[in-house]
């Protein structure tokens, strides 16, 4: 490798850091950045801002691992991650640089803290990655998500079942459960979470649920998770909110223009961990 060569390689690694800390809330990726090599943070910051990463496109990402890539996007997100932080720190940094903006901020939260920095450090240091590697990359995550996909299909009851236990319980028992489970199996808490409650659940709510909700959720989380929803859900909302609240909601929703699905469905979720967060005397349930 000759020495003009270098430099080339490291601004695209750290391209590859900026694009996924970009997907970042400010203070998380602060959090990061913090943490690593001075001179390389410094030059990540340098970065951040610019709309660099939004012009690049990986040289491996022909018709074949494009497909690859569409097939991530359906996996439930839980099992996708499960996949690959078991993965090598190498490897995760690899698959990093080619999934989806949206998918890699959320890889890099169900790492653990040990973890998040050896794989920032090498995605810094990436270098361009040839077809036949990234390839054998993706055809290994695919085969192991399949495998654990037909487990869990074969496990009796499964992950409905665990909810449906969950909605039968007390409330005080079902926190706890989540409690003990969110120490080391985290991803294993939010999956269960997602089954007992999901956004579209806000209509069967209370009006005094719903309030207290809206006061403890920003008008701008608001505005996304509402972006394309259902009137009556937007109208449930509005009607719990005060008339100022509802009109600096409503004027958010038009500043925001066009949202993608990725930025709603985050959004949305944000707004149901706050509902459990909440823990009302009356727990939400999703539906029978």
């Amino acid at each position: 490798m000759s020495q003009t060569e270098k430099p080339i390689n490291r601004e695209f690694g750290i391209n590859r850091v900026v694009r996924v800390l970009q997907q970042l809330p400010a203070q998380e990726a602060d959090r990061f950045l913090d943490r690593l090599p001075t001179k390389l943070a410094s030059s990540i910051r340098d970065q951040i801002g610019t709309d660099v990463c939004a012009r690049e496109t990986h040289p491996a990402l022909e018709i074949g691992l494009a497909n690859r890539l569409e097939y991530l996007k359906h996996v439930s997100q839980p099992v996708l991650f499960a996949a690959i932080i078991r993965e090598r720190p190498q490897t995760i940094a690899v698959l990093l640089s080619i999934l989806p903006p949206q998918l890699a901020p959320r890889v890099i939260r169900a790492l653990s803290d040990r973890q998040r920095i050896e794989v920032i450090n090498r995605l810094s240091r990436l270098q361009r990655t040839d077809h036949a590697t990234v390839s054998s990359l993706l055809v290994g995550l695919q085969e192991r998500i399949e495998k654990t996909s037909i487990q869990q299909r074969s496990k009796p009851g499964g992950m409905q079942k665990v909810a449906r236990i969950l909605n039968a319980c007390d409330h005080e028992t079902e926190r706890s459960i989540l409690r003990s489970l969110g120490h080391n199996h985290r991803i294993l808490r939010e999956e269960i979470e997602q089954m007992l409650l999901c956004f579209e659940d806000i209509t069967s709510m209370g009006d005094d649920q719903i309030c207290t909700l809206a006061k403890n959720v920003h008008a701008e989380t608001w505005a996304r998770a509402l972006k394309r929803s259902e009137s009556d859900l937007r109208e449930r909302v509005f009607q719990s909110l005060s008339p100022r609240a509802a009109q600096h909601v409503r004027a958010e929703m038009d500043y925001l223009g066009q949202v993608t699905p990725s930025e709603i469905d985050l959004a949305q979720q944000q707004i149901v961990r706050v509902a459990r967060q909440l823990q009302e005397p009356q727990p939400i349930r999703r539906a029978a």
